[in-house]
């Protein structure tokens, strides 16, 4: 049961990511820290650069499922990635706040 509210959570977290990312994109700043992501962008564009590799990566951790909470080690691994997706969307957000192109009364 605990893996898949982790999982949920890293699945909003992942189109919170994507969707403050794209807004970014659209304004001008269209800086991406992950490499594989940023060739995506730069040879697919914004949507299908953002949508193939989110959708992988989502692919790859509902696979994974059965043996995510198998240890401690990869519990521990899958719990700091989604916290990373947390922080990562999070800072994009504030950002967007920043920048005025989302209102911070949301």
């Amino acid at each position: 049961m605990n893996v898949y509210i982790w999982l949920i959570g890293l699945t909003l977290f992942q189109i919170l990511d994507g969707l403050t990312t794209y807004l970014l994109f659209n304004v001008g700043i269209g800086y991406e820290m992950n490499p594989v992501v940023n060739y995506a962008l730069n040879q697919f564009g914004p949507s299908y650069g953002l949508i193939i590799p989110k959708f992988i990566t989502m692919v790859i951790a509902f696979s994974l499922i059965p043996y995510i909470w198998y240890s401690k080690f990869t519990r521990t691994v899958f719990k700091t990635v989604v916290c990373i997706y947390f922080y990562v969307g999070c800072s994009n957000l504030y950002n967007l706040i920043s920048l005025g192109v989302c209102d911070a009364n949301l």
